[in-house]
């Protein structure tokens, strides 16, 4: 028996479902751009709309990623997006199915570094993902800056080392860290989480230098499982206070 938020939900995104879909035949040239895209459908007064009803948006995102998973209504799930996201939203997943849609995850990443409120987000859309853009990595690092209140992060297989000290950096209450499979986790990764070293950039200049002390971690969980820290990397993070690591 469905409970009544779930009856309301579901009530909801019918009814926006069959809104965007009226809207999208209206539509009559094909928009690459998204904000073009977003514009084009009118979404706004619906926007202001469902901010009023914000306790019921984060059940809206995740039914909406589970709904929307096929390629061809993926315009219609960056719409959802757009519609629910708020300061009410504490947990986000950025779906796998994403992982082939360039154009629609960048959207969807740019909503996120606007969002600030997130404690939670899990980028399964980079699942065996081995490349991102130039464009994207920035995106990503502005997501991770923003969002400072993060207290679990899944960023598998293309983690590296700028992000990781973006990450640590900005978002002090972090206890769940999970990096598996991102090959360029290596031993100087290592010792940027277990707070020994910092990464610095500077123009083309990358360097990872060793801190006065120690940097003290707040983690709990680590997975740094198929990555490319060696004997001497684990050794590092085995150093990490309260923290169980998955190699």
């Amino acid at each position: 028996m469905k409970t009544l938020t779930r009856t309301s939900t579901d009530f909801i995104l019918q009814w926006i479902l069959n809104i965007l879909t009226l809207r999208k035949r209206k539509i009559k040239d094909w928009k690459m751009d998204m904000d073009q895209w977003i514009k084009a459908m009118d979404l706004s007064e619906m926007r202001n709309y469902l901010q009023s009803i914000s306790v019921l948006c984060e059940s809206l995102v995740q039914i909406a990623l589970q709904t929307f998973e096929e390629s061809r209504v993926h315009d219609i799930l960056v719409c959802c997006i757009y519609l629910f996201m708020n300061t009410s939203i504490r947990s986000l997943v950025v779906p796998e199915c994403l992982k082939m849609d360039q154009l629609h995850r960048g959207y969807i990443l740019r909503l996120v570094q606007n969002s600030y409120s997130l404690k939670k987000i899990d980028f399964q859309c980079y699942n065996s993902t081995f490349y991102m853009s130039e464009e994207e990595v920035q995106i990503l690092q502005n997501v991770l800056k923003t969002n400072t209140e993060l207290v679990l992060v899944r960023l598998p297989s293309v983690a590296n080392l700028e992000l990781v000290q973006t990450l640590l950096t900005n978002c002090p209450k972090l206890t769940v860290l999970i990096l598996c499979g991102s090959k360029q986790i290596n031993d100087e990764a290592a010792c940027i989480i277990a707070g020994t070293h910092e990464y610095y950039t500077k123009g083309p200049l990358r360097k990872c230098i060793k801190t006065k002390s120690i940097t003290k971690r707040n983690l709990q969980l680590l997975d740094v499982s198929n990555t490319s820290i060696s004997l001497n990397g684990r050794f590092v993070l085995q150093s990490i206070e309260k923290c169980t690591v998955v190699f």
